[in-house]
């Protein structure tokens, strides 16, 4: 029979156990998804206290560290009543969520703890409404890396729909709400065993727009952490408005202050302030498309066209600080890519795709133009290492004016990259459209050419998030 250790942790003490008597909290206690409260000396008593205290709150606050492991973040949630003992699948799931999902959907490791932090105090308050919706997540990104079954990743995904449809007659908090939607979403696009004929992206954008909208109509101001995952659906949004020539559901006005301009977003890296910009662009491109449908003159429009192009020509990333250039780099490389995108629209907006020649060049040019701030040490071997997750959009609108095998392929590259940097099937859809659809049809030099409009025709094939 092995003796315990008499200079084992109070927690080992107090289960009469073996304790490893590791520092500064002991291997036993993580192994059994225990706070380790330490060991008896000047500072037990604090630290039992500070322990007790934290199992007496249903909402105890996670303190920022430097690093968060995932299984810390695990076994804090452990400790809610709510949430009890945490089913050896679903602490994996869990784990593996924090460790993976942010890092691969976000625009870098630097916001990856933020992130975890804001998504734990949301489920530390709300374990029923959020438990079943990340758990499946973490379930998906299980699955995906060890063929394992998707089962336990459906099942929690219908509840989470369940309560999605429930939320308004429960009124349920904006925060959670939106944490909610958001990971629905994510759900939606890392599963990759089924890809949807249709998405539901936009009618989950369309739920938030309501939930948003009856908040602010009850005179209630957004919180920080509100506006912070509406800043994310706002880009899924705004990206989706340009696309189907729309305008975008979720106003920039909820989120963004002139105050934010030159701050680093984990969505939106250094591009907030162009945001607006680019609402302005999702409203000129539906009455264009609406007057075109109606067989009617676009003259009244040309000058505020004109306008936007000066304005988003003009536009440049600013930072409030100013790290070194090569920590900054890949956020630079993303607000140019953009900006280039935005004009590269604008242009095919005036001059649709197969209107004159001289038309079709200068889209090249400009084409060039995003794809110079996409790609990465040109000439090198290793030159597509470049960090492409955020740069789906304009990747596809550059994507359409190649006209080369070469141009064409590189392109393709670069969103086979941003699948395997990013994990969700979009570009894979994205690269379909472009092979399947576009690119044969302005090879054989007849039929409809403007990708505009073959997006809406192809719509069950396309996803340009």
């Amino acid at each position: 029979m092995v003796s315990r250790s008499r200079g084992g942790c109070l927690e080992c003490r107090r289960s009469r156990i073996k304790c490893d008597e590791a520092r500064p909290g002991c291997g036993t206690c993580s192994r059994r998804a225990r706070d380790c409260p330490g060991y008896a000396g000047k500072d037990a008593r604090t630290r039992t206290s500070e322990t007790v205290r934290r199992r007496s709150t249903s909402t105890p606050p996670v303190q920022p560290t430097t690093q968060l492991s995932a299984d810390l973040l695990v076994r804090r949630l452990a400790f809610l009543p709510e949430v009890g003992d945490i089913d050896h699948d679903d602490r994996l799931a869990l784990q593996c969520y924090f460790q993976n999902h942010l890092r691969r959907v976000g625009l870098g490791e630097e916001f990856v703890n933020d992130g975890n932090r804001k998504v734990v105090t949301l489920l530390q308050q709300y374990p029923e409404t959020l438990g079943d919706v990340i758990v499946a997540i973490g379930h998906t990104l299980v699955a995906r890396s060890s063929g394992t079954s998707v089962v336990p990743a459906l099942t929690r995904k219908s509840r989470a729909l369940a309560r999605l449809r429930n939320s308004q007659t429960t009124n349920m908090d904006i925060e959670p709400q939106l944490l909610l939607i958001l990971c629905i979403g994510a759900l939606e696009l890392i599963d990759i065993s089924f890809i949807p004929p249709i998405s539901a992206i936009p009618v989950l954008l369309s739920c938030a727009s309501h939930a948003v909208a009856a908040h602010v109509a009850a005179s209630t101001p957004l919180s920080p952490t509100a506006k912070y995952f509406l800043r994310a659906l706002a880009r899924q949004d705004i990206l989706l408005g340009l696309t189907y020539g729309r305008k975008n559901v979720l106003s920039t006005s909820l989120w963004f202050h002139s105050s934010h301009d030159g701050d680093i977003d984990r969505f939106l890296g250094l591009t907030m302030s162009l945001m607006p910009l680019l609402e302005e662009l999702c409203g000129l491109a539906e009455k264009i498309k609406t007057v075109r449908n109606a067989k009617e003159s676009d003259k009244a429009l040309q000058e505020p066209l004109q306008d936007l192009y000066c304005r988003i020509s003009a536009w440049h990333p600013s930072m409030h600080k100013r790290p070194s250039f090569l920590n900054t780099r890949k956020y630079l490389c993303q607000a140019h890519a953009f900006r280039a995108a935005a004009l590269l629209y604008l242009h095919r907006l005036c001059h649709p795709p197969g209107s004159c020649h001289d038309a079709n060049s200068a889209a090249v040019n400009l084409a060039y133009d995003v794809l110079l701030f996409c790609y990465d040490s040109p000439g090198a071997p290793d030159s597509l290492h470049a960090d492409v997750r955020m740069l789906h959009w304009p990747l596809f609108v550059a994507g359409c004016e190649m006209k080369t095998d070469v141009d064409r392929q590189l392109v393709l590259d670069l969103l086979r990259q941003n699948y395997h940097q990013r994990g969700t099937y979009t570009p894979l859809k994205t690269i379909d459209f472009l092979v399947e659809h576009l690119w044969p049809v302005v090879d054989a030099g007849s039929g409809n050419v403007n990708w505009m409009e073959l997006v809406v025709q192809f719509s069950s094939d396309f996803a340009p998030l």
